[in-house]
């Protein structure tokens, strides 16, 4: 009977201790789990953010658009990078930190191709092309990701209301509307124009025309001195490296063969300024032209000839319709536009992408007033090499004049 008990006694010591081990392993991986439940979100949403799975080669987008993207991507890391070294952003230490390692993994990543633009991607072999567009296509994915983590989502009621906001202005703003123009494929301004925008008007007019001839002024361009073919009599392209000593054979070879013109007279251009607002582009894709240089391109020579002069020019620059939005402050720094599946699609409008677009349509504005023909339709609008190097030359002018805060204080006054 001694042994009877004794053993009673050890099992039910042993089934206390497996019962006190069970509640002590339950508690402790119960704990456990709610401590190390920060980490495990942390890391499926950078699991999130770089799931590049979905995001394919699209042959359907131009040169012009990839640059575009690759632009505004380095422009959402400079963003970004500000917002993580923030320490107001409602992010814990931990995930700021994650977050900023994150980032600059997604930035080497493409930091190759930072200076990309329209000349060499149409210099690159097929194969790099597509591997350089599928880079800038999956840091647009992963910057995208990470900025919706980062920055508050709003609800349901917020978003139409920012939507009711956009689209009351906009009414008010332009009263006349907008009138479709074929030829260009474009919405252009028309009719009656508001008080606030004939203000905005004379004062971007006033900014451009400064600064389209202070770059001539400062760099000493002037229109060219001879009238220039831009083909050769079989039409083939006469380019820009093409010295003057056979630009002036060409000439000669054309007079030869009597072509009715007065090849003595020079290339007279007219400079419009800022001509108003326009809309372009898909906006549920986020395709948007925010600035567009219209210029008259040469004119023929004949209608049976390939032979291309050009003698006058009309220059003039239009800007997206949405920028002055961006007036209103910073809670008005892009453009909203509501996606049929409920999501934001957010157009940039704020005060450096106004800038930003002032000077590359400065830039293209000079090189078509200084050269006779520049990057023509083969070479899919002018974004080569001289654009991007004149974009920053006029980014850095702009900058350091006293014109530009005297313009940023007259942008954001109320």
């Amino acid at each position: 009977m001694k042994n009877i008990g004794k053993n009673s006694l050890q099992t039910n010591l042993l089934r206390h201790l497996f019962f006190f081990l069970l509640l002590f392993f339950l508690t402790f991986g119960i704990a456990y789990w709610h401590y190390t439940e920060p980490d495990r979100k942390l890391a499926s949403e950078i699991n999130w953010i770089k799931n590049n799975r979905n995001v394919e080669y699209d042959e359907d987008l131009s040169d012009d658009e990839i640059v575009q993207y690759n632009e505004t991507n380095h422009w959402e890391e400079e963003n970004l990078i500000k917002k993580l070294q923030n320490p107001d952003t409602n992010l814990s230490k931990k995930r700021r930190r994650k977050f900023r390692e994150l980032l600059k993994e997604i930035i080497e990543k493409t930091k190759y191709i930072k200076e990309i633009d329209q000349e060499k991607l149409e210099n690159t072999l097929e194969k790099e092309r597509k591997e350089i567009i599928h880079k800038i296509l999956e840091a647009r994915n992963m910057l995208t990701n990470l900025k919706s983590i980062i920055e508050p989502k709003w609800n349901e009621a917020e978003k139409n209301n920012y939507l009711k906001v956009q689209n009351e202005w906009f009414s008010e703003y332009f009263p006349g509307g907008f009138k479709f123009d074929e030829k260009d494929e474009i919405w252009l301004q028309k009719g009656e124009k508001s008080q606030e925008d004939l203000k905005v008007t004379e004062e971007i007019k006033k900014f451009m025309d400064h600064f389209y001839e202070e770059y001539k002024k400062v760099y000493n361009l002037t229109s060219p001195k001879i009238v220039q073919p831009t083909r050769t009599i079989n039409g083939d392209l006469i380019t820009l490296e093409t010295p003057q000593k056979e630009i002036e054979e060409k000439i000669n070879q054309l007079k030869k063969k009597g072509y009715p013109y007065n090849f003595d007279n020079k290339m007279k251009v007219i400079w419009e300024s800022f001509a108003g607002w326009h809309e372009k582009g898909e906006k549920d894709k986020g395709n948007v032209t925010v600035g567009l240089t219209h210029y008259t391109p040469s004119k023929e020579l004949s209608e049976d000839e390939t032979v291309k002069i050009c003698q006058n020019r009309i220059i003039s620059i239009t800007l997206d319709a949405k920028f002055p939005f961006g007036r209103k402050g910073k809670r008005y720094e892009s453009w909203s536009t509501k996606k049929p599946n409920g999501q934001l699609n957010n157009l940039r409008i704020d005060w450096n992408s106004l800038i930003e677009t002032i000077a590359h349509e400065l830039a293209h504005a000079i090189i078509n007033t200084t050269k006779i023909s520049y990057r023509d339709e083969d070479h899919k609008g002018g974004h080569g090499t001289l654009h991007s190097e004149y974009t920053k030359k006029m980014k850095k002018l702009i900058k350091e004049s006293s014109k530009y805060q005297d313009f940023k204080n007259f942008w954001f006054k109320k």
